[in-house]
């Protein structure tokens, strides 16, 4: 079960998504319980607890936006595009796992998630729900 804000129409939601599948998610809004049917076929979210074959590496995820600062070992998430922030999926202090989807972010009327390059720490969100926000702009801090 995840807990996420969203942005819709301008309105702020919280939103508990109860279950997500291929073709179907399922999720609460105010109390009340919805299933929606997804537009296009997408895999379903994996779970850190997903059991893997020994020894099988991860395929690397696309970075694009991440900038390491050699200094402190902290890494920058800069937006890869403009658009509007529509979700924030994790608060300061929060540990997160690579790949894990931190931000979400609307262009061009699709929905962009923004995932951690790797095992980190949230120390601190530079954006706030409903920004627009630039190509490049700084969005999150990881150490």
């Amino acid at each position: 079960m995840t807990k996420v804000k969203t942005l819709v129409n301008g309105n702020i939601y919280d939103v508990e998504v109860l279950e997500r599948n291929r073709n179907s998610a399922t999720f609460v809004i105010a109390g009340r319980s919805y299933t929606v049917e997804l537009a296009e076929t997408v895999s379903p979210p994996t779970s850190a607890n997903e059991n893997t074959q020994p020894g099988a590496k991860k395929k690397k995820k696309n970075t694009t936006g991440k900038k390491q600062s050699s200094s402190s070992g902290s890494t920058e998430i800069s937006a890869p595009i403009p658009g509007l922030l529509v979700g924030i999926d994790v608060e300061v202090g929060e540990s997160v796992t690579e790949g894990q989807v931190l931000l979400r972010l609307e262009a061009m009327k699709m929905e962009n998630s923004i995932v951690s390059p790797n095992d980190a720490t949230i120390t601190s969100i530079e954006v706030e729900l409903g920004d627009e926000v630039k190509d490049g702009q700084v969005l999150i801090r990881l150490d």
